[in-house]
């Protein structure tokens, strides 16, 4: 199973592996969360960190984690390449090219993918509505 998968169906048993400082105003579920959403959608730890007034002796990442992280890499670059989206990515790039002209290849192939993403989730809202 891919430790996408697994963070997926065994939630719970993957956020147990994390060791992490406790937080007055979060649970650890809350923070371990927030941190896959960060990274699925282009981030970093420096993010999560901030977000959370963390210093690294506050947690510790399970090597699973940092394998996620890999994976979401390659899964994003695979999904970006898939010709089926080849004309929307083209505009998404040239939209988001002239708007920021620093933007870095990684940071746009995640804005990228994020797109395709509510794009496939806009067509399976409709599907369930024609259901309805």
């Amino acid at each position: 199973m891919t430790h996408t998968l697994r963070y997926i169906r065994n939630r719970d048993d993957v956020i147990d592996e994390f060791q992490i400082k406790p937080n007055p105003n979060f649970t650890k579920k809350d923070m371990v969360k927030k941190l896959y959403t960060i990274i699925l959608y282009g981030g970093n730890l420096m993010t999560w960190k901030r977000e959370f007034d963390l210093n690294t002796k506050d947690f510790r990442l399970p090597d699973t984690f940092l394998s996620y992280r890999t994976e979401i890499e390659t899964l994003v670059n695979r999904f970006v390449s898939l010709e089926r989206y080849s004309e929307l990515i083209e505009d998404i790039h040239i939209e988001f090219r002239s708007k920021d002209k620093h933007l870095t290849d990684r940071k746009l192939r995640f804005k990228t993918a994020s797109i395709l993403l509510q794009e496939e989730e806009r067509k399976l809202i409709q599907c369930c509505m024609k259901l309805c």
